[in-house]
């Protein structure tokens, strides 16, 4: 029951509907922690910061990023300790934070995903990072990135996850 719960409020935040994934994401974690689903928990966890940052609850979010960070680390889920540190640096580059941090939090994330070698996750990772060295005008830094970017994407069979990165090079 929790995973479904969890998964809908996935579909659901993903459709842009907020308000109703935020108790179904709410209720995933309480029936994970019922039922002693820790790993369905810390997706839960980190589905209901990834609302809270869409709906402007910044400081919630964030506090419950580091928390899903720390209790990934703790599992030894590297997957999802990514995804949390990858999700902290968007929300931190979409509200404004310094591009100095966010930029290292987004390498120490590709430096981490490069070693995974899992290449969906690489390709999402460098197009955050592009977005993020766009920003702070290390046009350079993109275009080195959007050659990385296009080969993860094709090494994941998703030529469609190459993202706006490439628009730089025209």
């Amino acid at each position: 029951r929790a995973a479904v719960l969890r998964a809908w409020s996935w579909t659901l935040w993903h459709d842009y509907d907020f308000d109703a994934a935020r108790p179904l994401a709410e209720e995933a974690m309480a029936e994970a922690t019922a039922s002693a689903a820790d790993d369905v928990y810390r997706l839960a966890l980190l589905e209901s910061a990834v609302i809270d940052s869409f709906q402007d609850r910044l400081e919630p979010a964030l506090e419950r990023i580091e928390q899903c960070h720390r209790l990934a680390v703790q599992a030894g889920d590297r997957s999802l300790a990514q995804r949390a540190l990858l999700n902290s640096a968007v929300v931190q580059q979409s509200n404004g934070f310094p591009l100095a941090g966010v930029i290292t939090l987004l390498e120490q994330v590709a430096e981490e995903t490069r070693r995974s070698g899992a290449y969906g996750n690489l390709a999402f990772v460098l197009n955050n990072l592009g977005s993020a060295y766009h920003n702070a005008g290390r046009f350079e830094d993109v275009l080195a990135l959007a050659d990385e970017n296009e080969v993860a994407a094709a090494r994941a069979g998703n030529p469609h996850m190459v993202g706006s990165i490439h628009l730089h090079r025209a």
